[in-house]
């Protein structure tokens, strides 16, 4: 009986460790390629060591795209500093991952002055975000990123951490490649009330759910006072878009301005900067024209 179960032990430990040769394996096959920041929506692709940074971006899409079609070159070179984004956009990163992609990049010796964080207020509403377990799909395997989130306080963790190594031996990973971008020269021809207010609907399916505002807040402060700690000063700010004000903005606006009380933060409202609509893709997404100027206009200037 007692070498029956050492040999299953030793069967189970063979098995584990068959398991994470091939995740690693599968990850060094991938991440050989030449990916930047500009070219891909992964973040620990491109998350080196002991690297600093002028500026880091957290936030969604309307944080991604300084990076996405050609924006990241073109946002340096604006405004005359180096950054490192790790937005995610795709609605699959909600406060608590983002979080948590900050504190991968402290931990690997990494700094950096500024954190700009592009908040939306359904952001703070939403509980898809948080619940999305499919953030972590185009990481590579990486044992220390896994490690640490295990520990890592956070919702959806388990199927989270399943889809993330399972992810590791679909072809949509093996296939992944630097993207083929290009500048995004999609316009608006003109505002559609329609459509914002059916995107409204989409963006708050609880509608103003106070019990997800209070855990948004309680995980921002959490980021706010970890990028105090290693000394980086974090800007919030609300991107350009067609609809102005955003329901809920109000509770968002009051939580920050005590922030900027209790940690020093700064906090900047562009939401109604730009208003061409031939600058956006879409009625809150700015085309690469719409980047430039917003970073030329705008952002070089707080940072």
């Amino acid at each position: 009986m007692k070498l029956f179960v050492t040999k299953i032990l030793l069967f189970t430990i063979i098995l584990v460790v068959l398991f994470f040769m091939a995740l690693y394996i599968s990850s060094c096959y991938v991440s050989k390629r030449d990916f930047s920041n500009g070219n891909t929506e992964s973040n620990t692709l491109v998350i080196g060591e002991n690297q600093t940074f002028d500026f880091v971006i957290l936030g969604i899409s309307h944080g991604r795209v300084m990076s996405r079609d050609l924006n990241h070159d073109k946002v340096e070179i604006i405004c005359s500093k180096r950054f490192l984004n790790l937005a995610q956009g795709r609605g699959q990163c909600g406060f608590s991952e983002q979080e948590y992609y900050l504190k991968y990049f402290y931990r690997k010796g990494n700094s950096t002055n500024t954190l700009v964080y592009f908040i939306t207020p359904p952001m703070f509403f939403n509980s898809n975000l948080a619940n999305n377990s499919f953030t972590f799909v185009d990481e590579p395997f990486k044992f220390d990123f896994l490690w640490n989130y295990m520990f890592f306080e956070s919702e959806e963790k388990p199927n989270r951490i399943l889809e993330y190594t399972r992810s590791k031996f679909k072809d949509s990973w093996i296939q992944l490649r630097p993207l083929n971008s290009t500048e995004n020269l999609n316009v608006l021809d003109s505002v559609d009330s329609l459509k914002i207010a059916n995107g409204l609907k989409s963006a708050y399916p609880m509608g103003l759910d106070s019990l997800r505002f209070q855990k948004s807040i309680k995980t921002l402060e959490e980021t706010i006072s970890m990028a105090k700690q290693h000394g980086t000063e974090t800007v919030f700010v609300i991107a350009p878009s067609l609809i102005n004000v955003w329901p809920g903005q109000s509770e968002v606006e009051d939580f920050l301005e005590k922030m900027s009380h209790t940690y020093g933060t700064q906090f900047y409202n562009f939401s109604d900067a730009i208003q061409d609509p031939h600058l956006f893709y879409d009625h809150h997404h700015l085309n690469s024209r719409g980047v430039e100027i917003f970073a030329k206009d705008y952002l070089c200037g707080i940072l």
